[in-house]
């Protein structure tokens, strides 16, 4: 079983600051909303902002063992693809 949920992120590829939502226009709407606050508090900031929809497989017993063992990385143990 996967599950597909969309995310932003502030800065493109850093993946410790990412926000995640069920769908694509609550995603949508709050990078908008976070890109407002940015360029409020400093309008020469560069916010670039990412949108990715995220596809995520329910994991099974082998990867719930192996990843807190560190045998499995937590990115391949249960993210499908990132678009």
């Amino acid at each position: 079983m996967e599950v597909t949920l969309f995310c932003h992120q502030l800065v493109s590829g850093d993946d410790d600051d990412m926000w995640f939502t069920e769908t694509l226009a609550e995603c949508q709407a709050e990078a908008l909303e976070s890109h407002r606050r940015i360029v409020s508090e400093d309008p020469s900031a560069d916010s670039g902002l990412a949108i990715y929809e995220v596809v995520l497989r329910v994991p099974d017993v082998a990867t719930l063992t192996g990843v807190p063992s560190k045998e499995i990385s937590r990115r391949s143990g249960i993210r499908s693809s990132r678009y």
